[in-house]
């Protein structure tokens, strides 16, 4: 029988990108056979939507898509299709970025990048408080350099 167990593990890292805070612990169909897995929200949504096209789950360690290559030392711009326009600076770590929105205040300023990319949604792990809260937008429409 699977076991699922949604909480704050805030003191664990994400079996598949690594990144500190957790919101899952599954020890049932999303993970290989005996194996057990701490999950972020994001790699928690990517496992599950694995699962509902019926492929076998994948290995632990599964790092996200984060930043498309030609954009991955750039600022860059994000518009999404409810017309929101956000820009992504750079930090100094690698998937790590300074947000921020067109003509609104957000709640945070740091984040780390899990999924940039058109068609989909723009996905955000907060850095700088603790909550090890995401963020997710509307579906990009284009991704520039800003």
């Amino acid at each position: 029988m699977a076991d699922t167990l949604m909480g704050r593990f805030g003191d664990k890292q994400c079996s598949d990108c690594g990144g500190q805070g957790c919101v899952f612990y599954h020890n049932g169909p999303l993970v290989p056979a005996g194996k057990v897995g701490y999950f972020c929200s994001f790699c928690w949504v990517e496992r599950k939507a694995r699962q509902d096209e019926g492929l076998p789950p994948l290995p632990l360690g599964i790092k996200a898509p984060y930043i498309p290559e030609e954009f991955r030392d750039k600022k860059i711009k994000v518009t999404t299709k409810n017309g929101s326009v956000y820009t992504l600076g750079l930090t100094s770590r690698d998937n790590e970025r300074v947000v921020s929105r067109e003509g609104e205040d957000l709640d945070f300023k740091i984040a780390m990048v899990m999924s940039v990319a058109v068609g989909k949604s723009l996905f955000l792990k907060i850095i700088d408080d603790e909550s090890n809260d995401s963020f997710r937008t509307s579906p990009v429409v284009s991704i520039e350099a800003a």
